[in-house]
């Protein structure tokens, strides 16, 4: 984060606001006026809506002023956390060229995605960290608008679990 940048914490999701980059489109405003309002001081009320909603409004953003963060979930009892990152067709804990745990998907038109694989590290394994992976494709596929398809067995397990993830399955 440049010195600059603002970072506005939430529950679930963090705000980050990058002021030099911005080209005042009002984008973010006009979409979300209860958690976006420049009358507000903080200007960004980030538990104002859902994190799915803030995501995809600042998905909008003309400039890249606007970046969101991911809370990831605790692991050890709480006494450390995990980064959920989003990469190619996939969301990943670890280093790009060196990642500890992935869930990886192939797009299939534009408004479904299928799960092939999930993949934890010994290191990981029993954290939850597959868990919140699925978890994350989740709110990524709301937020887009999509449905997805696990074929991979892990994937369908937690479907299968989690009942409130069933507007997402396809």
């Amino acid at each position: 984060m440049s010195d600059d940048s603002k970072q506005y914490v939430g529950k679930d999701i963090d705000v980050i606001f990058h002021p030099g980059r911005c080209v005042h489109s009002a984008k973010c405003v006009s979409g979300l006026p209860g958690v976006f309002n420049i009358k507000k001081k903080p200007w960004v009320h980030v538990d104002g809506e859902t994190a799915d909603k803030i995501a995809s409004q600042i998905n909008n953003c003309p400039s890249g002023a606007l970046e969101y963060v991911w809370k990831s979930n605790l692991l050890n009892g709480g006494k450390q956390m995990f980064e959920i990152k989003e990469g190619t067709n996939c969301f990943y804990v670890g280093k790009e060229d060196h990642k500890e745990a992935e869930i990886h998907y192939v797009k299939n038109g534009n408004h479904i995605i299928i799960v092939d694989h999930t993949i934890v590290s010994d290191s990981l394994s029993g954290q939850g960290v597959g868990q919140a992976l699925v978890k994350r494709l989740v709110e990524f596929a709301r937020a887009k608008g999509i449905k997805i398809m696990p074929l991979c067995p892990f994937a369908k397990s937690q479907f299968n679990r989690h009942e409130d993830y069933a507007d997402v399955l396809l």
